[in-house]
């Protein structure tokens, strides 16, 4: 008969959607402890979130935007470099078609459907 070695394992992908609307992202946030409770909780592998639909990134940028209320940390490295130490793996996320800030800087990069309707409703020109 042949016995598996057994261990417990998780595989979290940390769901963040946060609009400009909130305020004081990350303000209270403490890597460490972030990391630790992973651990604790016998998780292997994190998928991180570093831009979402809202079309904001949490971490510094030169192209695109950086969360507003982020000012000037790097939440997604400090999450990253911590889990690493853990020995959790982690990935990043990032959303490629959905991006609202994109859509209301750049209507003309929407999307439209073969009824020449942008994605979400109204009619192209």
């Amino acid at each position: 008969m042949l016995y598996l070695k057994q261990f417990p394992f998780r595989d979290i992908h940390l769901d963040f959607h946060t609009s400009d609307l909130i305020q004081d992202v990350g303000a209270d946030f403490d890597p460490t402890q972030f990391a630790r409770t992973l651990s604790e909780a016998h998780v292997s592998f994190i998928c991180l979130f570093a831009r979402y639909h809202h079309g904001y990134c949490y971490y510094p940028i030169k192209f695109g935007t950086t969360h507003p209320s982020l000012k000037r940390r790097d939440l997604l490295g400090e999450m990253i470099n911590a889990v690493k130490a853990f020995n959790i793996s982690p990935c990043v996320y990032t959303t490629v078609v959905w991006d609202e800030l994109t859509s209301q800087l750049h209507p003309e990069w929407r999307q439209i459907t073969p009824e020449r309707k942008f994605i979400g409703g109204e009619q192209v020109g």
